[in-house]
């Protein structure tokens, strides 16, 4: 999870009217519309709640709520007041740092970057004077004396410790998250503060799942909540069969690593990304059989067979180039593919390629992975082209009537691509997958068509949306 502090302030209210209801505002009552349907502010909360309440972020956040709720009370009782001249001088110190720095024109710019609230800031800011002067006084400081971040820091902690902090066990059902003395975090406030800190594209795809799965069950109203239950469930098993069967997570089970994130079985199952997965599988085992299945990949067999057929695994050697060199492109196209060619001349096969790949490629991914770009077919759009074209040039060019020979570490190159040139590596190849396997590809493309035909994400209207 990333989280980044966004605006708390709402659009001016859009009104929904429906029949004999009370009139409904966005950025008021609801946190998205979607036609009919609508997602509510408390919906959007409680998913969050259940996301990252317990994620090491959402503990972060926590106690970053807890530390602003003891300084505002603190500042009370010392009659601690912060006026705007203090605050203005504060950002005015800030806003040369930025610009020193030349990350931004100005704070706001800055803030506007980083999709900062300035009013939310403005308080922070305050709350960070109130700290300062609060630290003064507890630990005898002079007001023309340097105080240091560390001193601050460790000042509050003691004033927690003194109080003892205690967290209550999650959800809190009862309303209350944590309590230091007689100050109490509750709940709502919470999760107003999540939705404060999770940036607007996880937003918008809560959202957009709240109002798909509401769409989805609508379509399908026969359908018992027994049966959500039991294809939730299915879902899950899918989950935990991929996950454990992933070499990279090295036989870590489902559960730890959910429990890694803060996360568990009941949160995965409340959660609506996967809930609509589980109705889209309910909806596809209604609608489709293998005949039909069949009949949808024939009607579209070269787009099926180009992104799902046969494969191979590529690696790469890449280099930062452009047409003119700058401060940005260290090299023209042609510089970058004479370099390439000398470490082609130093290539017998994958083993080296790795190899050299670790020491000079230019993009990170495949630098930790000793240049492994991954499994490639020929009409992935994801893939710059030049790559598909020249793998699979070279995979017919293998092709004789015993199949098709082996080419790893047959190298290709120098290929430009945008940003750069890079040298290609083959690995193994897969061959066209089995019809099972192509079936499980045909029904996940069809199920994905379904859901934008019956919720695209451009119809739903969020609440921050402009």
């Amino acid at each position: 999870m990333s989280l980044a502090i966004l605006t708390l302030a709402v659009l001016p209210a859009l009104t929904l009217h429906q029949d004999d209801e009370p009139t409904l505002q966005l950025g008021v009552d609801l946190a998205a519309i979607a036609g009919k349907v609508s997602v509510s502010f408390a919906e959007l909360d409680e998913v969050l709640i259940w996301r990252h309440g317990r994620s090491p972020n959402g503990r972060e956040a926590l106690r970053s709520l807890l530390d602003l709720t003891v300084l505002e009370h603190l500042a009370a009782e010392a009659g601690v007041e912060v006026g705007p001249k203090l605050i203005a001088a504060r950002w005015t110190e800030l806003e040369t740092e930025v610009q020193e720095a030349g990350v931004a024109v100005d704070l706001l710019d800055y803030l506007a970057q980083n999709e900062i609230d300035p009013e939310t800031f403005r308080n922070h800011l305050r709350l960070s004077i109130v700290h300062e002067e609060l630290t003064r006084r507890a630990l005898g400081i002079a007001s023309d004396t340097p105080i240091t971040g560390e001193q601050q820091t460790q000042w509050l902690q003691g004033v927690l410790l003194e109080r003892t902090y205690e967290e209550l066990p999650h959800p809190w059902s009862a309303g209350v998250v944590a309590r230091t003395g007689e100050l109490e975090v509750g709940r709502e406030d919470f999760a107003l503060h999540l939705r404060a800190l999770v940036t607007k594209e996880e937003q918008a795809e809560v959202c957009h799942a709240l109002a798909l799965e509401k769409a989805l069950l609508a379509r399908m109203p026969d359908l018992a909540e027994s049966a959500v239950g039991a294809a939730v469930d299915a879902e899950i098993e899918r989950r935990r069969e991929r996950v454990e069967a992933d070499p990279r997570y090295k036989g870590i089970k489902y559960e730890e690593l959910l429990e890694a994130q803060g996360l568990s079985l009941d949160a995965v199952r409340r959660d609506p990304g996967l809930r609509v997965h589980a109705i889209s599988h309910l909806w596809s085992s209604r609608t489709h059989d293998d005949a039909s299945l069949r009949e949808a990949y024939e009607t579209e067999r070269e787009l099926f067979d180009a992104r799902h057929g046969e494969a191979i695994d590529v690696y790469s050697i890449f280099l930062r180039a452009a047409r003119f060199k700058n401060a940005l492109n260290p090299r023209n196209y042609d510089e970058a593919d004479a370099s390439l060619k000398e470490l082609q001349a130093k290539i017998a096969g994958l083993d080296d390629f790795r190899r050299l790949a670790t020491q000079f490629t230019e993009e990170q991914n495949s630098k930790e992975n000793q240049g492994y770009f991954g499994r490639i077919t020929a009409g992935m759009s994801t893939v710059p082209g030049a790559m598909r074209t020249a793998a699979f040039d070279a995979i017919e060019a293998a092709r004789n009537e015993d199949g098709v020979a082996d080419l790893t570490g047959t190298v290709l190159g120098p290929l430009r691509v945008q940003g750069g040139s890079l040298l290609l590596c083959l690995g193994q190849r897969y061959p066209a997958p089995t019809w099972e396997q192509m079936a499980f590809h045909v029904s996940r493309e069809l199920r994905r068509r379904m859901r934008d035909e019956v919720l695209p994400r451009t119809a739903v209207a969020i609440w921050f949306d402009k």
